[in-house]
């Protein structure tokens, strides 16, 4: 065979070579990159229309505060205790003690139940329901056959 190529088959080899790098480029590396790339468009595009699709409300004004009444003192002792009342028939709490005091336009009031741990925590999230201020000033918790027995001390105001 005859080693010596011609100029016109030295072009060939290298375009064919050329030609071989560029396809071997586009097919392996290229054409999948240009394919994931109109994926990633169809979802953006699916997830515009879903997006539009949806009644979307305005956030909340976060430095608008909910209305907090604090009522005349009768008023204010039978609204917490009537929630109390009402929370504890809920998650079926089991009222050991109950003690309610009131002096300088401030109200205590002690409680002692008995509940599951879940009861508990069903009772502590209803307080945010309270439209009224409200402070726990103690809690004590105590585990007695299987159950907590919680100790806390609300304080309150009242006009």
């Amino acid at each position: 065979m005859n080693k010596n190529l011609s100029k016109r088959e030295k072009i060939l080899l290298v375009v064919g070579g050329l030609a071989l790098i560029v396809l071997i480029y586009w097919y392996g590396l290229f054409n999948p990159l240009l394919r994931s790339i109109d994926s990633l468009k169809f979802s953006i595009t699916n997830a515009q229309k879903k997006l539009q699709q949806m009644s979307v409300s305005p956030a909340p004004d976060k430095n608008q505060l909910p209305e907090v009444v604090v009522y005349p003192r009768e008023k204010q002792v039978s609204f917490i205790l009537d929630f109390i009342d009402k929370s504890f028939n809920e998650y079926n709490i089991d009222l050991i003690s109950l003690r309610q005091t009131s002096e300088n336009n401030k109200l205590t009031i002690d409680i002692k139940f008995r509940s599951s741990y879940y009861q508990f925590l069903g009772f502590i999230n209803e307080l945010d329901a309270l439209n009224t201020i409200i402070l726990i000033d103690t809690v004590n918790l105590s585990q007695e056959k299987g159950k907590l027995v919680t100790e806390m001390r609300f304080l309150s105001g009242y006009r």
